[in-house]
């Protein structure tokens, strides 16, 4: 990459309307979000091609509709013939990489550890997450950050990690998702503070 090439970097929240963003006058204290739009660039009357997220993300990649790149719901694999934006910037020098939500591809497990597969194409480092609610930390690297850091027991899986009395079950709310909660760790030992460090 020469030294003339702006970063490039794309920024991808999750799970939440666009107005509960304190920027957009919401009532979450979104401090490090506020800055960015008040220091870049804000879309106000922007619109995602699906309302759920693998297909949404997939559009974002590739820029192109669902019925296009192939990914209809969630959990569906982006198809290895669809070229996406990072691929191009690889190809023109950039260094790229992925920390966070990735949910285009579906991993592997024996229920002990998850397997993902080898880093997407044009991706130079590729360190994604699975977890919707991230109570946890579902990366296996992550989970062996943790243990030294006294965070989590030697032998912990991710009943450890949540709170059972903070735990509610999203079908109270007219869902029928998985029950949500709260997180045993620190913050400081979060997943994203994990994420953040490396």
């Amino acid at each position: 990459m020469s030294a003339d090439q702006p970063n490039v970097i794309v920024f991808n929240t999750d799970q939440q309307r666009a107005d509960c963003l304190g920027c957009a006058g919401g009532p979450v204290d979104t401090p490090t979000v506020d800055a960015l739009a008040r220091e870049g660039r804000r879309f106000t009357n922007a619109f995602v091609t699906s309302p759920l997220c693998s297909p949404s993300r997939a559009s974002i990649f590739t820029g192109r509709y669902p019925h296009e790149h192939g990914v209809y719901g969630n959990d569906v694999p982006l198809p290895e013939n669809q070229e996406t934006f990072v691929e191009t910037l690889s190809r023109a020098g950039y260094e790229t990489a992925l920390y966070g939500k990735w949910h285009l591809g579906v991993p592997e497990t024996d229920h002990s550890e998850t397997l993902w597969r080898d880093a997407p194409p044009g991706f130079d480092t590729f360190l994604p997450t699975m977890a919707h609610d991230a109570v946890g930390c579902d990366d296996p690297s992550c989970v062996e950050y943790l243990k030294p850091e006294g965070a989590v027991a030697a032998d912990a899986d991710e009943s450890a990690w949540r709170d059972p009395d903070g735990e509610f079950e999203v079908s109270e709310l007219g869902g029928s998702f998985s029950p949500m909660g709260t997180s045993k760790i620190p913050a400081d030992h979060h997943m994203t503070a994990w994420l953040a460090d490396n």
